[in-house]
C-alpha cells in the first residue's frame, strides 16, 4: 500500500505543487489515513485555500485555535497562515482547493488585487474563516466549491475558465462579506508567531542530535518556561512532543523511500536504543518500523 507524504522545508512551507504556472490551481481529495503518519502535518502555503469535508470528522489546527469540521462543512485557509489537518474518525476524507491568488486578481498593481484581494490575503486577523451551512453567503460558496471539484475531476474543454468564472465569483462574496468589517488588529501576537517559526526551524535543522529544551529556547533568547508555554499554547504539544513527532516523519520518510537498515534510519534521526524507537513510532503510526515497512510492499 502506498501512503501520502506531505513534505514541507525547514521553515514549514509546503513543498507540494499547487498547480502550475499555466493554471495555479489544485485540488486535492485527500484521505487523511493514508498518510504516512496519518494526518497533514504543520505547513503553510502562499496559496489560499478553501477546505470541504466529504466524509467524517476533521479537525483544523492553527495556532491560535483548533476546528472540528463534519461532512459538508468548510473552512477557509488565508495565505501563509500555518495550520494542521487531522482526522477525529478514521476514513474521513477532506477536498482541499488552492490556487495562487493571482488567478482571479492577475498582478498586485491591478485593481481587482488592490480592492479585492490584498485586503483579505494580507489581512492580520484573517488566517482562517469557517463556513457554516446555516449562514447563506457561507453556504453559497460551499456549492461553489462543489461545482468546482465537478469541473474539476471531469476535465472537460473550458473547465478552466468555468473554474476561474466561480473563483471570481466566490471571491466577491467573500470580499463584500468580509472586507467592510475586517478588524486591523491582529487576533494573537504576530510576534509569538515568528518565534515559533524560529524554533521549529531550529528543531528541523538539527533533529538528528541530541537537542535540550534549552537549545530550542535559546534559538529565539527566551527563557525554558516562556518555550514551553508557546508549544502548548499554540501547538498544543510540548518541544519534546513536537521533535518525537518530526523525527518519526522523517524516520516513516525513509522508511518508505529508502532500503536502509531500520538500525540506520533509527540513528539517522536521533534515536540510539531500538525499543525506545520501535516505541514512539507505534504511539504515532500504530505500527513498529517493521510492520510499517512491510504494509507498504
Amino acid at each position: 500500500m502506498h501512503l501520502n507524504t506531505f513534505n514541507v522545508d525547514n521553515n514549514l512551507q509546503s513543498e507540494v505543487d499547487y498547480g502550475s504556472l499555466e493554471f495555479p490551481l489544485e485540488v486535492f481529495f485527500d484521505d487523511l489515513c493514508k498518510y504516512d503518519i496519518g494526518f497533514i502535518r504543520w505547513h503553510w502555503h502562499k496559496e489560499v485555500q478553501f477546505a470541504i469535508v466529504k466524509k467524517g470528522t476533521v479537525e483544523f489546527f492553527f495556532l491560535d485555535k483548533s476546528l472540528k469540521l463534519s461532512e459538508g462543512d468548510g473552512i477557509f485557509i488565508n495565505s501563509n497562515s500555518l495550520h494542521q489537518i487531522k482526522p477525529v474518525i478514521p476514513g474521513s476524507i477532506v477536498i482541499n482547493i488552492a490556487f495562487n491568488y493571482t488567478l482571479i486578481g492577475g498582478h498586485n498593481l491591478s485593481i481587482i488585487d488592490r480592492k479585492y484581494i490584498s485586503p483579505i490575503v494580507n489581512s492580520n486577523s484573517l488566517d482562517f474563516l469557517l463556513l457554516d451551512n446555516n449562514v447563506k453567503w457561507n453556504k453559497d460558496i460551499i456549492m461553489k466549491l462543489f461545482e468546482i471539484c465537478d469541473l474539476y475531476e471531469k476535465g472537460n474543454f473550458g473547465y478552466e475558465l468555468s473554474i476561474k468564472n466561480l473563483l471570481c465569483s466566490l471571491w466577491l462574496i467573500l470580499a463584500c462579506s468580509l472586507i467592510p468589517n475586517l478588524n486591523l488588529a491582529s487576533k494573537f501576537n504576530r510576534y509569538e508567531e515568528e518565534k515559533i517559526k524560529v524554533m521549529l526551524e531550529y528543531i528541523h535543522n538539527n533533529f538528528s542530535r541530541a537537542i535540550r529544551l534549552e537549545d530550542i529556547s535559546d534559538s529565539v533568547h527566551i527563557s525554558k518556561s516562556e518555550c514551553c508555554r508557546c508549544f502548548k499554547k499554540y501547538l498544543k504539544m510540548s518541544p519534546f512532543e513536537y521533535l518525537m513527532q518530526y523525527r518519526i516523519i522523517e524516520a516513516s520518510s525513509l522508511l518508505q523511500n529508502t532500503t536502509k537498515p531500520i538500525t540506520e534510519i533509527m540513528s539517522l534521526v536521533g534515536f540510539n536504543d531500538a525499543s525506545y524507537f520501535t516505541k514512539i513510532f507505534k504511539r504515532f503510526t500504530n505500527y513498529t518500523p517493521t510492520q510499517y515497512r512491510k504494509q507498504l510492499k
